[in-house]
């Protein structure tokens, strides 16, 4: 991420795509990874890992979508605004 876009919302549908695309690329590699090496120290980190950051990845998206709804209904209902 560039600095001149850190604290800035994930609102390019382009961007939230493309994220979208590459977590399901990420599933993929780890599912083939784990079907062929199988139920081993290594393949459990790395699973856990992986599951980690998707999740990550959907509470940000999560609260990027909250925090932009409450924004617009903090503007829209503040004193002052018509």
């Amino acid at each position: 991420m560039t600095p001149s876009a850190q604290g800035s919302p994930l609102s390019s549908p382009t961007e939230l795509t493309e994220l979208h695309h590459l977590i399901g690329d990420v599933r993929c590699c780890v599912t083939s990874l784990a079907s062929r090496y199988g139920d081993i120290p290594t393949m459990r980190r790395i699973v856990n890992a992986a599951e980690q950051l998707l999740n990550d990845v959907e509470r940000h998206c999560e609260l990027e979508q909250s925090e932009g709804d409450f924004r617009r209904v903090c503007l829209r209902d503040s004193p002052g605004r018509v």
